[in-house]
């Protein structure tokens, strides 16, 4: 998240992740070209590549409807970026494989997958993103239409580069696989059946998806986060109990009802090896978490702990102090979190709520923890794998692939 909460670690790669790829020729698609400038409207297929770490692969500039489709990117700096004018940028992206590269310059990190300012419309379906510092970044909005949904992520990254080809310890950006931040849905959203999956010393992220002063337009048009796999909340640059990741944080600092987050609903979500938190209620109203499975057993492939002391599966926490912090609810969530406690023996951190964040109306309802990365013994990620599968059935039985082809 953007402040602090609680701490994990991902292992595993899925074979349903599109392998990352270099610049050049991708199987089926063209040779790679320069950046491009999108002035106008229409239909763009093809293969971008920036070398330059300040110039994006591709570059919207446009109100007219925008489609990138069927196309590889790679880049030192951004894949794509657009900034609305008057009325807002409609862009949709889909069937597109992301890959960010090192930008070559110490102290810089990777691009961002997209990056959009001002927009009326975003649509990203079925992409592969590898390497990115960001997934999906909505900024300044007032969105029409928002659906990110069958994406792959893989290996986020958002560590400086210490210019010779390796990384530095320090993170200009805490990086997030989608982030909403001062925007608002005016017919609700749909975040759902995206993967992602981070691998222990390769990856570096903060809360995977987080809502940050933003929000739906009411109850029956929320922003809707659900079905989706987040394995790996984590970063090597954060040591001892300083990492403030999670899995899903509702987050800003707002006093203004008009501006606050809220008008979320976040439910049947998986959410698997996690340093720090599972879900966090940080900021906002009318926010509903249900029928969630948090399954982190806290250490490594090593043996070694990545959860803290501080680590929680759930929070509903008004971490602000905001006046707006009301109507929230937690219920069925089923899992569990491990952490150590303070002699580093395993202990059971399932959920925590503050009591002065269970007034004007939040409620904790019945949870269904089963415990698992208890049973097995303590250094057993046996329960995490167990997710994983659960997770390969659910698209299976569902119908649902995600990542480009």
């Amino acid at each position: 998240m953007c402040v602090a909460l609680f701490a994990l670690s991902g292992s595993f790669l899925d074979a349903a992740v599109i392998v990352p790829f270099s610049p050049g020729t991708v199987a089926g698609r063209a040779p790679s070209s320069n950046p491009i400038k999108i002035t106008s409207g229409g239909t763009y297929s093809g293969n971008w590549f920036s070398a330059d770490p300040n110039t994006p692969a591709i570059t919207i500039s446009t109100a007219e409807p925008v489609v990138i489709q069927n196309a590889t990117i790679s880049s030192r700096g951004d894949l794509i970026y657009l900034r609305g004018g008057n009325g807002g940028a409609n862009v949709t992206v889909r069937n597109v494989i992301g890959k960010a590269l090192d930008p070559g310059i110490a102290g810089k990190p990777r691009g961002r997958f997209l990056y959009a300012y001002n927009a009326n419309a975003i649509t990203v379906n079925h992409c592969t993103m590898s390497g990115v510092s960001f997934g999906v970044v909505i900024d300044g909005s007032n969105l029409t239409k928002l659906s990110i949904s069958n994406n792959a992520a893989n290996d986020m990254e958002d560590r400086a580069s210490d210019g010779l080809g390796g990384l530095m310890n320090k993170r200009p950006g805490l990086g997030h696989f989608v982030i909403i931040a001062h925007s608002v849905a005016v017919n609700g959203g749909d975040i759902s059946w995206n993967q992602v999956m981070d691998t222990e010393g390769k990856s570096s992220v903060e809360d995977v998806i987080n809502i940050y002063v933003s929000h739906g337009s009411s109850k029956s048009d929320s922003i809707r986060i659900h079905d989706n796999y987040l394995q790996g909340m984590f970063s090597p640059a954060n040591t001892s109990n300083n990492y403030t990741g999670s899995g899903i944080m509702m987050d800003g600092q707002s006093d203004d009802i008009q501006t606050a987050t809220g008008f979320v609903t976040i439910s049947n979500n998986q959410i698997v090896h996690t340093a720090n938190a599972g879900i966090g209620i940080d900021a906002g109203h009318d926010v509903s978490v249900t029928n969630n499975s948090i399954v982190s057993c806290g250490k490594d492939s090593s043996g070694s702990w990545i959860a803290t002391t501080n680590s929680v599966g759930i929070a509903m926490w008004n971490y602000y102090g905001s006046s707006v912090y009301f109507n929230n609810s937690i219920s069925s969530t089923t899992g569990g979190l491990v952490r150590p406690d303070s002699s580093g023996n395993p202990q059971i951190s399932n959920i925590w709520v503050p009591n002065k964040s269970i007034t004007q109306n939040n409620s904790v309802g019945t949870n269904a923890f089963t415990n698992p990365c208890m049973g097995g013994g303590d250094d057993s990620l046996d329960p995490e794998l167990q997710a994983l599968a659960q997770w390969s059935a659910k698209l299976v039985s569902a119908a649902e692939t995600v990542g480009a082809s």
